[in-house]
């Protein structure tokens, strides 16, 4: 396409110097004529359009997903399944590690014990702690001092505020575990996922970088080929701009359908908002058309129903001070000056309510230099085809086992590869820790720290609730034998026996908190036990920790050496990952920037220097951090995908019809294209006969083409695909304003004006 190309021509009235250009909205000041003059003037007939900015997107059509998850954060053992697999409801797809499991459950069963346990103790101190400020505010008021007694009431009433606050706690942390116990045992019970839905497998979570799946983090989706929507990748639930839009509509083959929204429940928003992770918003056509998994479609929207009004251009209209008008050609040739009523409005085009019909001439102001030679090019629709560059082409690793070192040490041996086939069992890689029994005794000298403090806890506590015993029991004495002061009449005894008590209240306290120390004392020590049989797993006695294959298969990546040091939470803590392999799939990645091509997208690979081509069909399209809500059994879900990979990288695996292509080709020699639109029955045209100009006023381009009617240039407004991505200047799609079998002006350098092309 062309920029600059414009040259100012004579205009079309006489000392129209003064008039000023219009945006959307904007009239001219014109000069007292009861008629233009012309050198020649230029017409356009009054015609139906659609008015109003029109916002495009790109869908893609795609399977409904079937997620799948835990509902807390699991270890997983294995991903029983493949990208691109087909699989039966019911099947296995992912195993979670049972042991890991099981340790979580003992430990969390542990904490709700003691958190249980303690909780009768902590009751009864509680209330011996109000028993203790009822006696010294009863002391008080027996002494007569009313200010101290008060004070005493207001720290009862708080002990009994603070008490409610810990009982809620106390319900909600019992709760809480109660909830992780039955969803572990829930886990190791079946000890599987297995699929929801028959389909295809679309997504699998890659473990290379972790084997742990977080709460609802997406391992496994599941997509039903035979029910699809459109989705639009490029746009999210929080900042769904269409929703109030009056006009959607998809294209299709060529013809304008009805779209409507596919909307998120409430709740599904509300946990989507909980989390700040939005799903993508959906559509499904209202009316029957062709469209099958993993085609493309422009998707078109207006705030407001404009549609089909009798339009003429902005270059057309004129006001003064009786209103807009505009010049209408007369049959005998001359213009007549006619008042009109206008509507909308938009950058190109005003809407005509009255004063005018469908087909009438009215003059536009010309000042773009119109083609003097020119080839008639007759408007046809064909398949727009839309490419994107990827990168990062390699032979796909769909399914992962990762394996970490267990603990700090040096790789003393690592008997595999890249590539090497190993047997469930096999010793992979040894790690000595350099502790071996020093490592257990460590822990047994913990044990015996945690002994010892203990011991001289309890010898403390005895002293202490010894020592409280002798004072309440001379206060016992005290009031016995009468030996106080009788300085306040008959209540002196009543005050002596309310300090008594607070003695025998705080020895009770004393009681059941060395009983709470006891519970953590022993909890703590069973702690301690199960780690010293922890260590001793996989221990030879002399620290030397073997790694041991889980399952068969081949190893995919090696990331120490021999003689490295490991250590786990750091970034050697990673030693190797094993995949089965898939012969013929590979892997891309796209842009950020660039939005995720549907399922069956068509991969091209062409290799330097050489005339080879090869060609894929995407299988899983992926992009890190996709959030999707849903419902199932009346239960608000909401997941998100590759929560250990950087946040919005997106990737396309393919299965490629020649299967032994990384067995043939350097990756480095080939450049790759992924198939972002294919959109038939289009109107696509070259850039020669699209030509652009800017608004003075708004700084915006319009885009134009010169339609031949009645065997007239006429200067004719389209809205082109370039502006929202689609499309190139070389290849225009045109959106609005040219139809099928418009005949147009392809200017041309030599030959005869009028030629047809």
């Amino acid at each position: 396409m062309r920029t600059g190309y414009f040259k100012t021509k004579t205009l079309a009235f006489l000392l129209m110097s003064s008039i000023l250009l219009s945006a959307c909205g904007e009239v001219r000041e014109v000069p007292e004529l009861k008629e233009p003059l012309t050198e020649q003037a230029s017409f356009r007939p009054v015609m139906r359009a659609d008015v109003g900015n029109l916002k495009v997107k790109i869908g893609n059509v795609t399977p409904r997903p079937y997620v799948h998850f835990f509902e807390r954060q699991t270890v997983l053992k294995e991903i029983t399944c493949d990208v691109g697999q087909y699989v039966e409801k019911g099947q296995v797809l992912a195993v979670a590690d049972i042991e890991r499991l099981g340790e979580e459950l003992t430990e969390i069963k542990a904490d709700l014990d003691l958190l249980v346990a303690e909780h009768t103790y902590n009751e009864a101190i509680y209330e011996l702690n109000q028993k203790i400020l009822a006696s010294q505010r009863q002391e008080c008021l027996y002494r007569y001092d009313e200010d101290t007694a008060a004070n005493y009431t207001t720290e009862i009433k708080k002990g009994e505020e603070n008490h409610t606050y810990d009982t809620d706690l106390y319900n909600y942390m019992v709760d809480y575990y109660g909830r992780e116990i039955a969803e572990i045992q829930k886990t190791i019970s079946e000890g599987t996922v297995r699929a929801k839905h028959t389909g295809y497998v679309t997504y699998v979570k890659d473990t290379s970088k972790g084997s742990t799946a977080g709460a609802n983090e997406a391992i496994v989706i599941v997509s039903d080929y035979d029910d699809t929507y459109i989705e639009v990748p490029s746009v999210t639930a929080d900042v769904n701009e269409f929703k109030k839009h009056e006009v959607k509509y998809a294209l299709v083959n060529g013809e304008k359908i009805p779209i409507e929204e596919v909307e998120y429940t409430n709740q599904e928003l509300v946990y989507a908002n909980a989390r700040k992770k939005y799903p993508a918003i959906r559509y499904r056509l209202t009316e029957q058309a062709d469209l099958k998994l993993g085609d493309t479609v422009i998707l078109c929207f207006m705030r407001n129903d404009n549609r089909n009004l009798l339009t003429v251009g902005y270059d057309s209209t004129n006001s003064d001070e009786n209103g807009s008008y505009v010049y209408v050609k007369k049959p005998d040739g001359g213009m007549e000056k006619r008042y009109v009523e206008v509507g909308v409005t938009d950058d190109c085009t005003y809407e005509i309510k009255s004063g005018l019909q469908e087909g009438e001439l009215v003059y536009y102001t010309q000042e773009s230099v119109s083609p003097t030679r020119y080839e008639k090019y007759t408007v046809e629709p064909m398949t727009f085809t839309q490419t994107v560059q990827a990168g990062n082409l390699k032979k796909a690793e769909t399914i992962n086992t990762a394996y970490f070192t267990p603990v700090k040490g040096k790789v003393i041996s690592l008997p595999i590869t890249q590539g090497k086939e190993v047997k469930k069992g096999e010793v992979l890689a040894v790690i000595d820790s350099g502790s071996g029994e020093a490592a257990i005794k460590e822990v047994e000298n913990d044990i015996k720290h945690l002994q010892m403090d203990y011991e001289k806890y309890v010898q403390d506590t005895d002293k202490n609730i010894k020592t409280m015993t002798v004072q309440g029991l001379m206060l016992l004495t005290v009031i016995e034998e009468g030996k106080y002061h009788n300085t306040l009449g008959e209540h002196e005894e009543d005050a002596i026996e309310c300090q008594r008590t607070v003695f025998d209240h705080r020895v009770s306290i004393a009681e059941n908190e060395k009983q709470i120390r006891r519970l953590e004392y022993e909890s703590n020590l069973a702690r301690l036990n199960r780690r010293i049989q922890k260590l001793k797993k996989n221990n030879n006695g002399n620290g030397e920790i073997s790694i041991v294959a889980e399952e068969d298969g081949i190893v995919s990546r090696v990331y120490v050496t021999e003689g490295e040091l490991v250590e786990p939470g750091t970034e050697k803590y990673l030693l190797f990952s094993c995949t089965r392999d898939q012969e013929g799939m590979g892997s891309i990645a796209l842009s950020k920037s660039l939005d995720i091509p549907p399922i069956s997208c068509e991969v091209n690979i062409t290799v330097h220097q050489k005339t080879d081509k090869y060609k894929g069909y995407g299988v899983s399209c992926v992009q890190s951090g996709k959030a999707y809500a849903f419902t199932e059994d009346d239960k608000t879900c909401l997941t998100v995908t590759n929560g250990n990979d950087i946040e919005g990288a997106k990737y396309v695996f393919f299965n490629l019809e020649d299967k032994e292509f990384f067995d043939k080709v350097q990756i480095k020699d080939c450049d790759v294209t992924v198939t972002q639109l294919n959109s038939p029955n289009m109107i696509v045209l070259p850039g020669s006969v699209v030509y652009k100009e800017e608004n003075k006023i708004t700084q915006k381009m319009r885009y134009y083409v010169w339609k031949i009617i009645d065997g007239d240039l006429v200067k004719q407004y389209v809205i082109p695909g370039v502006t929202f991505d689609i499309g190139t200047e070389a290849n225009v799609v045109i959106l609005r304003g040219v139809e099928p079998g418009d005949v147009l002006a392809k200017e041309s350098q030599a030959g005869t004006a009028g030629e047809e092309q």
